[in-house]
């Protein structure tokens, strides 16, 4: 019998981590100093870009970053690419280049975030208009089969409650085809704000409606 291992993971002391992240960035101002120099001669002028993806490299050696910003030497034309946490470990540089920086740091992920959320919303409404579908047809399926009920037939008081009745059903599947190419009319959503709402209005509402597809749901009258 094998004995099992037991790995205790002891929380780091904040003492040390502040220290671990001290000697970091103190790592990081040294391996800057010696790619770029005296940081006083550099200057940005606005020109950065976001890789979508943390796979960019600064010019001191930090790799894993998403966003990078190209400064510029005057005297040598030089320039390097570097990134907006970096720079603040480097002595030398002018509060215009770090305010610039900031900045457009700032204004690259609100533009993210904006896209991330358009994205969102274009999925979430063309779930919704799947699921409208789904709902549309099945409340059709439902109408053909209360069409083909005998005359006096009773439905459950639930199907009553959203109109759908054999004589509603004959009316409405003459009026709008038989086909239920159409959305089906009864069919009214409340004006939600958010998609999500929307979509749990049409997944509740599928789910209570979908009992009444496999089974017989009307009897006679009397």
């Amino acid at each position: 019998m094998q004995q099992a291992t037991l790995e205790l993971n002891f929380a780091e002391a904040p003492e040390a981590r502040q220290a671990r992240r001290r000697a970091g960035a103190e790592q990081w101002s040294r391996q800057l100093f010696l790619a770029i120099g005296d940081g006083s001669e550099w200057d940005y002028r606005g020109e950065c870009c976001d890789l979508q993806r943390p796979e960019g490299k600064c010019a001191c050696g930090h790799q894993g970053l998403r966003y990078l910003f190209t400064i510029h030497r005057a005297r040598d034309g030089k320039t390097a690419k570097i990134g907006s946490t970096c720079i603040n470990h480097f002595s030398g540089i002018s509060a215009a280049l770090v305010d610039g920086i900031t900045a457009d740091r700032e204004r690259l992920e609100k533009a993210a975030a904006e896209r991330i959320k358009a994205a969102k919303a274009t999925a979430a409404n063309q779930q919704n208009a799947e699921l409208l579908a789904e709902l549309s047809a099945l409340l059709w399926s439902i109408e053909r089969k209360l069409a083909a009920a005998p005359d006096g037939a009773r439905v459950p008081h639930f199907l009553w409650w959203a109109q759908l009745t054999p004589e509603n059903a004959r009316w409405r599947l003459a009026k709008y085809g038989s086909d239920g190419s159409k959305t089906h009319p009864a069919i009214k959503p409340k004006p939600y704000k958010i998609a999500a709402a929307l979509t749990r209005w049409l997944k509740g509402q599928i789910a209570a409606f979908s009992e009444y597809t496999e089974k017989p749901f009307y009897r006679p009258g009397y």
